[in-house]
C-alpha cells in the first residue's frame, strides 16, 4: 500500500476533508486528524485492508451508466486492530471522475467480529462518467482507526453473471443517506480533460527504408503543446535543436550525419517546455542488424569411405521469436533433436551414396521452420540462404464479404516471376492480433462523441479475444496514448469512456503515432481509425502514413463521418481510400450512426478472417521488393488483400 501513498495523497486528503464532517458521521474522527495522520506518518491509516472492483460488460458495451460491483476486504491483522469484536464502522467511496472528487457511496455497518478471520464488504453502484480512480475508506465510528486503499480491477475484470454473481450484502447493515456530491477545493489532475497525463510526449520517425547512412532526416512528433523546443541527439552526443515556430508545418525536424557505410547508431530526441524542462524523449536504433530465420549447414566434416562424418549448424532467431528444436535427418531418417542454436554431431553414413543427403531443420515455437539441405558427396560450400517473410491477407468475394474456409494449397505466392507455395499457414483465431483504435475527439466530433464511443467500445467487446491486445489513441492537433497495449480490456473501455470532444484536427499525424506503437511487435495487426476527416492540422499526409504502414505490416481501416454533418467540408475521400487500399485495408463512408455499428462490424468480421502465411525468400528483401510480392488464388472469382510484414507470423 505504501507504494501507492503519493496518488492516493493527491486524491484522497480534500476527499476525508468533506468525507467525515458530514452529519451523518458526526461520530468518525475529525478530517483534519486524518490528514494529519497520513501527512505526518507517511501512511496510509492504521487499518490494512484491500479492495477490488467487478465492471458491468453489458454497461460498457452497450454505453449504459457504468455499474460497478466493490468489495473491501480486512483481514484478521486489521480486525484486531479495532481491538473490539462489535465496532460500527464507516464504509465510504470516493471516485476521481474528470478531474473531480466525487463521493458516492457512504454507509455505517455495524458488524460482529467475534472469532473472525476477516471480513468482507460488498456493495453495487453507479460510477460517473470519465471515472479514473476508485477509492475506499473503513473508518471506526468510535474516532479509532482508519484504512484508505485504492480499489484495483478484479482479475477477469468483469461483474460476475448468474449464480456465481457477487452477493452484495453486509452483516447487519444500518444504513445512512446516500450522498453524491463535488467535493469542494479540487482541481483537475494533470492530463487533458481529466485523462491520465499522457506520458508519451514525443516520438521519432524511422527512416523509411534502412540500412541508411550520411545526412539523414528525422521528423519528431510531438503530443502536447507544451513542447518549446527538440533536442536531437546522435549516440549520445547533442547535434541539433529546434523551437518551436508556429509558421512552419513540421517545426521539429533535423538532418544527422549518420556513419558511412551504415551502422548501428542510437537517434535520440529529448522534448523541453518554455522553462527548460525536460517532459518527455523518445530513441530509436538505425541500420540494426537483425538476425532473420535462418539455419546454416556451415561444416561437414570427413569423407564417406570413413563411415562417419561431423555435421556442424547454426541458427539465427529473429528478436522476437523462440527456438523450439532443431532436428537433423539423414534422408528421412531422424537422427537427433537439439534445443540450443548451434549444432555440432557425429554422424554414421556407412553404405552411403554421394547422392544421398543431410538435412537439418528449425522450428519456432509459432510452428514456423526453416531447414538447409546438403548432399553428402558436396560438402557444406554449397548451401543458399533462406528467409522466411511473412504475409497476412483478407480473401473476399464478388460482393465483397470475407471468405473464411480456403486452405494452405489454395494460395500460391508471386514474386519476381516465381511462384512460391506457403510454407507456413494459419487461420486469424490461431495467431495473436494487435489492435489499434484511433478516435477522432475534435470539436467537431462534438454532437456524436457518445454514439462513436458507445459503438467503439462494442467493437472493442467483439473484435478483441482473450489472446488478443489493444492499444487506444485519441487525437484533436495532437494525439494521445490513451492506453498503451494491454489484454486488459476492462480498463481499454473504461478510458474511451473518458473522451471529450474539442480542438482542431490532426489525423495523419494520429494515424504516424499509432503506427510507432506496432514496432517489433509479432502477430497479426491491424489500425482502425475514426474521424469526421476535416483534417486542418497534420504535419504528415497520406504519403507518410503509407510508407509507415507498409514498413510496419500493418493494414489501416479509416471509418469517414463526414456525411453527417453538411456543415462540415466533404471527405476527403481520395486520399483516404488511397491510404486504406494501399495498405491492405478499407474505407468505409458513415451517412448516419446508426450504420457505425455496421460498419465496424465489417472490419470485425474481416480481422477474424484474416490469413497468415510465409514463404522462403533466397535473401533479406528491402520495402520495394516486398512491394512486388502478390497472393493468387486457385478459386476464381476471388479478391486477396495483402500486407506483407516484417517477420514471420507469431501466435
Amino acid at each position: 500500500m505504501a507504494a501507492r501513498l503519493p496518488h492516493l495523497l493527491a486524491v484522497s486528503l480534500l476527499a476525508l476533508n468533506w468525507l467525515f464532517a458530514t452529519p451523518a458521521d458526526a461520530a468518525c474522527r475529525p478530517p483534519d486528524e486524518l490528514a494529519r495522520v497520513l501527512v505526518d506518518n507517511g501512511a496510509s491509516g492504521e487499518l490494512e485492508l484491500s479492495a477490488r472492483f467487478f465492471l458491468d460488460e453489458d454497461a460498457l458495451l452497450e454505453g449504459r451508466p457504468l455499474r460497478s460491483a466493490v468489495e473491501i476486504h480486512l483481514p484478521r491483522d486489521g480486525i484486531r486492530t479495532l481491538g473490539r469484536a462489535s465496532p460500527t464502522l464507516c464504509v465510504s467511496l470516493v471516485v476521481e471522475a474528470d478531474g473531480e472528487l466525487l463521493g458516492i457511496y457512504h454507509r455505517r455497518v455495524e458488524v460482529d467480529l467475534e472469532g473472525a478471520t476477516g471480513w468482507i464488504y460488498q456493495l453495487e453502484t453507479d460510477l460517473p462518467d470519465g471515472t479514473s480512480q476508485v477509492l475506499v475508506v473503513v473508518q471506526d465510528a468510535s474516532g479509532g482507526a482508519f484504512g484508505i486503499a485504492a480499489a484495483d480491477p478484479a482479475e477477469d475484470g468483469l461483474m460476475p453473471r448468474g449464480p456465481a454473481a457477487v452477493q452484495l450484502t453486509a452483516t447487519r447493515e444500518a444504513p445512512s443517506a446516500s450522498w453524491h456530491q463535488t467535493l469542494p477545493g479540487t482541481s483537475p489532475s494533470p492530463g487533458r480533460r481529466g485523462q491520465r497525463a499522457d506520458p508519451v510526449v514525443i516520438r521519432l520517425i524511422p527512416p523509411p527504408e534502412q540500412p541508411v547512412g550520411g545526412n539523414t532526416r528525422f521528423d519528431a512528433l510531438v503530443s502536447s503543446d507544451a513542447v518549446e523546443r527538440v533536442v536531437f541527439r546522435l549516440d549520445g552526443e547533442d547535434l541539433e535543436e529546434r523551437r518551436r515556430r508556429p509558421l512552419l508545418e513540421r517545426p521539429f525536424v533535423a538532418r544527422l550525419p549518420l556513419a558511412r557505410p551504415p551502422r548501428p547508431q542510437i537517434v535520440e530526441a529529448v522534448a523541453y517546455d518554455r522553462h527548460g524542462r525536460e517532459i518527455g524523449r523518445d530513441q530509436i536504433e538505425v541500420n540494426r542488424i537483425d538476425a532473420p530465420f535462418r539455419v546454416r549447414i556451415t561444416e561437414l566434416e570427413g569423407d564417406l569411405r570413413s563411415g562417419e562424418m561431423t555435421l556442424e549448424a547454426r541458427v539465427s532467431v529473429p528478436a522476437d521469436a523462440r527456438l523450439e528444436r532443431v532436428e537433423v535427418y539423414r534422408g528421412e531418417r531422424l537422427l537427433g533433436t537439439y534445443r540450443t542454436s548451434e549444432i555440432r554431431q557425429q554422424i554414421s553414413v556407412a553404405g552411403a551414396s554421394p547422392d544421398e543427403f543431410l538435412r537439418v531443420a528449425a522450428f519456432l515455437s509459432d510452428g514456423s521452420s526453416i531447414d538447409d539441405v546438403v548432399l553428402l558427396g558436396a560438402g557444406a560450400s554449397d548451401e543458399v540462404d533462406v528467409n522466411l517473410v511473412g504475409l497476412q491477407a483478407v480473401v473476399t468475394d464478388a460482393s465483397g464479404r470475407p471468405v473464411e474456409d480456403l486452405r494452405q494449397e489454395d494460395f500460391s505466392i508471386q514474386f519476381e516471376g516465381r511462384s512460391f507455395a506457403p510454407q507456413s499457414f494459419a487461420y486469424a483465431d490461431d495467431v495473436s492480433l494487435l489492435l489499434g483504435l484511433v478516435v477522432d475527439t475534435s470539436g467537431s466530433m462534438q454532437l456524436v462523441m457518445h454514439d462513436t464511443q458507445r459503438a467503439a467500445a462494442k467493437f472493442l467487446g467483439t473484435a478483441v479475444l482473450p489472446q488478443d491486445r489493444a492499444f487506444l489513441v485519441d487525437f484533436d492537433q495532437r494525439p494521445r496514448l490513451l492506453h498503451p497495449t494491454t489484454s486488459d480490456l476492462p480498463r481499454l473501455l473504461l478510458d474511451l469512456s473518458r473522451l471529450r470532444a474539442e480542438g482542431t484536427t490532426a489525423m495523419y499525424d494520429a494515424v504516424m503515432f499509432s503506427m510507432l506503437q506496432f514496432e517489433r511487435e509479432p502477430g497479426r495487426k491491424a489500425l482502425v481509425v475514426l474521424t469526421d476527416g476535416d483534417d486542418r492540422d497534420s504535419r504528415f499526409g497520406p504519403k507518410d502514413c503509407i510508407e509507415l504502414a507498409r514498413k510496419t505490416g500493418v493494414p489501416v481501416y479509416i471509418i469517414g463521418l463526414g456525411a453527417l454533418d453538411t456543415l462540415r467540408r466533404i471527405l476527403p475521400e481520395k486520399e483516404l481510400r488511397r491510404v486504406t487500399e494501399q495498405t491492405g485495408g478499407r474505407l468505409y463512408l458513415v451517412d448516419s450512426i446508426a450504420e457505425l455499428d455496421g460498419a465496424y462490424a465489417q472490419i470485425q468480421a474481416e480481422l477474424r478472417s484474416q490469413y497468415s502465411l510465409a514463404f522462403y525468400a533466397d535473401r533479406d528483401l528491402n520495402g520495394e521488393e516486398r512491394r512486388q510480392i502478390r497472393l493468387e488464388i486457385a478459386r476464381p472469382g476471388l479478391e486477396a488483400r495483402t500486407v506483407v510484414g516484417d517477420q514471420s507470423p507469431t501466435p
